[in-house]
């Protein structure tokens, strides 16, 4: 999901960020009350994990003695590999035409 910088902005004040992302991701994957709440806590745990990561990663690109360039090239990095891993994630999980994955 992507929201507005406004929303954006907004939700990272009120500490509700990634919470929201996880709400979306859970309704993206179909994970409803259907699932053991086993299942549920374990794949938010494993949501936090890499947003934790990611929020780790990208502090600490911030505050390396990099140049820019070299800091957008890790960014880009990470968006290629987030694009690809998207890619996949489509080609097998999701519908095409004539309700084949």
């Amino acid at each position: 999901m992507r929201f507005s910088l406004t929303t954006t902005l907004t939700l990272a004040k009120d500490q509700k960020l990634i919470e929201s992302e996880w709400i979306g991701f859970k309704i993206a994957i179909g994970l409803d009350d259907s699932a053991s709440q086993i299942q549920i806590d374990e794949m938010r745990n494993a949501f936090y994990a890499g947003a934790r990561f990611m929020d780790t990663a990208i502090v600490q690109l911030g505050e390396a003695d990099i140049k820019p360039s070299e800091f957008d090239a890790a960014i880009n990095g990470i968006e290629a590999e987030f694009a690809a891993f998207l890619s996949d994630f489509a080609a097998k999980n999701l519908p095409t035409a004539g309700g084949v994955h």
